[in-house]
């Protein structure tokens, strides 16, 4: 099933030539690991330089992973920064205004992370999160620099790392937190890869045509280990999306606020989802 759930998954619907990226095997590691997590922290955002604000990829599927794992009795913490903090408030106060959101700041994260890790975490998952560069500088897929409107999110996992807890990486496009796994392929075949390849590792790798679907990938597997369905539901996809908008956000292409996620509309993505659903049940 896991095999099928990668394949499917790794559709490469943006042509970015992600498929060397991909980590066989590393979307299975990770479901188990988040299976026997507990406290799971949640990070995800991505800067839109040209629109000045958030995109629609990351976002929802935190919000339905964090739905998923509180389903299965876990405790999931939501982070992001400012441009990106009233956007996952939108979206959480939608469908789940319960699921704790925090805010990671841009100065002073060593005192923050360690407060943050001392807490207890036990998993972290980045999904849709800018990972910083070799030059210490965070970008967009067009090389654009967007460091001065990115928090430096990579300290949680870099130090989460250190401590011995679990981290999982989603991304789409060679610039994202866990990346850095495949830091030498990213340079090599993605576009300004030299410039924008991440260079922060995680434990797993997740990578997907786009990153929302990874988390749907996750709750599948997550599903068929506990015997209880937590995939999201369509029209709260369609209400996390909607409010997103609503309160800013805009897709990550074309940089305007339509019910787009990476310049596709909602509909094609319902359809993977569908399709990630279907796999689910015919191996429960």
């Amino acid at each position: 099933m896991f095999q099928s759930l990668e394949n499917h998954i790794a559709y490469d619907i943006g042509k970015r030539s992600i498929a060397p990226l991909r980590v066989p095997g590393d979307l299975q590691q990770a479901t188990k690991a988040l299976f026997t997590a507990n406290r799971v922290g949640i990070l995800t955002g991505f800067y839109v330089l040209r629109a000045g604000t958030g995109e629609t990829d990351g976002p929802p599927g935190a919000i339905a992973l964090a739905r998923g794992l509180a389903k299965l009795g876990k405790y999931p913490v939501i982070f992001t920064d400012a441009p990106n903090l009233p956007l996952l408030r939108a979206g959480l106060d939608t469908v789940a205004p319960d699921i704790p959101l925090v805010e990671y700041p841009f100065e002073n994260t060593d005192v923050f992370v360690t407060h943050q890790l001392d807490k207890g975490f036990d998993h972290l998952v980045a999904i849709e999160r800018a990972g910083v560069a070799r030059d210490g500088n965070y970008y967009s897929m067009r090389g654009e620099s967007i460091t001065a409107y990115t928090a430096p999110m990579d300290c949680l996992i870099i130090t989460a790392r250190s401590r011995g807890i679990r981290t999982t990486g989603i991304g789409d496009g060679g610039n994202e937190i866990g990346m850095g796994k495949r830091f030498g392929l990213v340079q090599a075949y993605i576009p300004h890869g030299e410039t924008i390849a991440s260079t922060t590792t995680t434990d797993f790798l997740i990578t997907c045509g786009v990153s929302n679907w990874g988390t749907w990938a996750l709750l599948a597997g997550l599903s068929v280990l506990s015997g209880e369905s937590v995939m999201p539901e369509p029209h709260v996809e369609h209400d996390v999306l909607q409010a997103l908008i609503r309160a800013g956000a805009v897709d990550g292409i074309t940089g305007i606020p339509k019910m787009l996620i990476d310049g596709f509309p909602l509909a094609v993505h319902l359809q993977m989802l569908e399709s990630i659903r279907h796999i689910m049940e015919i191996n429960q």
